[in-house]
């Protein structure tokens, strides 16, 4: 199921929970900050760090609103215009889909972790090793900002 494009504009600056299709983590309590034709980007405001995401929209199965957080809200406006290229040249970790609970236990990779991305295009991610993933399997892409 592919959700709409207007479909992801009312949670935009809302804080709140998305959930994935099959065992793909989503993320909670998180803050929608755009959108391309690919991916939803997304801040996760914690205590001691903040994560940076974008996640696939072919995967996005429900958006829920959460209670809004006042304080936090202020830390957004330095990331209000977020796109794919936030992510060239950060570490970053980059998960990959999964469609069974046993296949990311014992079948193939699900998540490269620790990787600086050095291209972000409408299809493929390329890493800085030149290694190239499919977009349509990825999931999430999430670095850690202070």
């Amino acid at each position: 199921m592919t959700l709409e494009q207007n479909y992801y504009v009312t949670y935009m600056g809302k804080k709140c929970n998305i959930d994935m299709t099959d065992w793909n983590d989503g993320v909670y309590e998180s803050y929608l900050l755009g959108q391309d034709e690919r991916y939803v980007f997304y801040v996760s405001i914690e205590r001691k760090h903040t994560k940076v995401g974008a996640l696939s929209k072919q995967h996005i199965e429900e958006i829920t609103y959460c209670v809004q957080d006042r304080e936090r809200v202020a830390k957004l406006s330095e990331l209000q215009n977020m796109n794919r290229s936030f992510f060239v040249n950060r570490l970053s970790n980059i998960y990959l889909e999964e469609k069974h609970f046993f296949s990311g236990l014992f079948g193939k990779e699900t998540e490269i972790l620790g990787v600086f991305i050095s291209d972000v295009g409408e299809d493929y991610v390329k890493l800085i090793t030149g290694q190239e993933i499919d977009a349509e399997k990825i999931t999430k892409i999430e670095t850690v900002v202070k």
